[in-house]
């Protein structure tokens, strides 16, 4: 019962957190259009991957680690806020390269650097130390207030294509919160001392890059197509490609949760008894199976309206890319079990390699498909 309710309340918090981002990006699309919409999301694509850079599988690890050792959190605060920070810099000044290097449009450049900013103060947000304690209230409180925190800015700021860096200020601000309601619960609330020790272990960092490459490749399938699409399109067709994949991220969310509610359980009962770890994986896996086939039918029923409802009549084409993305919610929803379980257990290189080769089919599928059949081919 406890599992299904902290899955509850990561899942009421992501849902009041995708509708305040959907409002956002339905009004943000209405403000700009298709291309206004293409420089957003052409400029979000390249800052996830720089926001995994910084995780670097962090967040699993660090939940599994105080799922195990509850007494080990200020120690694990210190030495992974600390990498992070170090991470942060580099993601930082890289995507400001990327800014300068790719010869943009002025609007679009200034977005980006804008947005850039948030990366650095990704690291202080401790939802992961809420997730390993099980308080999951406490870390969908955080997802909520970021959430929220952006849309609002955005709403109160955004008047047109001309102001689009607006939302680089939302999605800062949105971070900004995020950090200090965590630290406020972490030290007020929950007693934690403020202080942090430069430093991490060379355990750590082994088990943490080899998490986040695993996050990265599963992110070049993701968003990495989101780039690359946006390198071999038109803004109008990013418009529509990556309206439907923000669709696709936004309702994978939901999985993820679900997974990451998961992990600590599975790390648990592999240590006590791998019988246990496989009963809990079983029944997982015939609830989610039959969820999974039902919602992705629902989801190629309703794509048109969704679209329609999000974005507007201009965005017709964007009703058959996300008709297809189907498949992809569907495929993680069952394939989460055998990743997370991977890195629940310790066998965080098997699962690396799994996301390596779809990371390569991917890549070098999508303009193949987008050079025969546009949009949809790429999908």
């Amino acid at each position: 019962m406890k599992l299904v309710g902290n899955f509850l309340s990561l899942a009421s918090a992501e849902v009041l957190s995708k509708i305040a981002t959907f409002a956002a990006f339905a009004f943000i699309a209405r403000k700009t259009g298709a291309v206004g919409l293409g420089y957003v999301e052409f400029a979000y694509a390249i800052i996830m991957i720089g926001s995994l850079v910084i995780d670097q599988g962090f967040d699993s690890l660090g939940a599994r680690e105080i799922a195990k050792t509850p007494s080990a959190v200020p120690q694990l605060v210190s030495q992974i806020v600390f990498i992070r920070f170090l991470l942060a810099t580099v993601a930082f000044v890289a995507i400001l390269a990327i800014a300068w290097a790719l010869q943009r449009s002025a609007v679009q450049t200034k977005l980006l650097i804008i947005l850039s900013l948030s990366l650095v103060g990704m690291p202080l947000i401790l939802k992961w130390v809420f997730q390993g304690l099980e308080k999951m209230p406490i870390a969908a409180g955080i997802q909520v207030v970021r959430q929220f925190g952006f849309a609002i800015i955005v709403f109160l700021g955004l008047r047109g294509i001309d102001s689009i860096w607006i939302i680089g200020l939302a999605e800062v601000g949105g971070v900004v919160a995020a950090a200090v309601f965590g630290w406020w619960v972490y030290v007020r609330v929950l007693g934690y001392p403020l202080r942090l020790k430069l430093g991490a272990s060379k355990e750590l960092l082994k088990d943490g890059l080899v998490i986040g490459l695993s996050q990265m490749l599963w992110s070049a399938k993701m968003f990495g197509v989101t780039i690359v699409f946006g390198l071999i399109a038109s803004s109008e067709e990013m418009g529509y490609f990556g309206g439907a994949m923000r669709i696709l991220v936004a309702l994978h969310m939901f999985v993820f949760l679900y997974y990451i509610n998961l992990l600590p359980s599975m790390s648990r009962t592999w240590q006590q008894e791998p019988a246990a770890f496989r009963e809990l994986v079983n029944r997982s896996m015939r609830v989610v199976g039959w969820l999974a086939i039902g919602g992705g039918l629902l989801w190629v029923v309703l794509a048109d309206f969704v679209i329609h409802a999000c974005y507007g009549d201009g965005f017709f084409p964007a009703v058959t890319v996300l008709r297809i993305l189907a498949g992809v919610g569907v495929l993680a929803a069952l394939s989460g079990h055998f990743r997370f379980g991977l890195i629940g257990t310790g066998f965080q290189k098997a699962e690396m390699w799994t996301q390596a080769i779809g990371a390569i089919v991917a890549l070098t599928m999508l303009p193949v498909g987008y050079h025969y059949s546009g949009i949809q081919g790429a999908a």
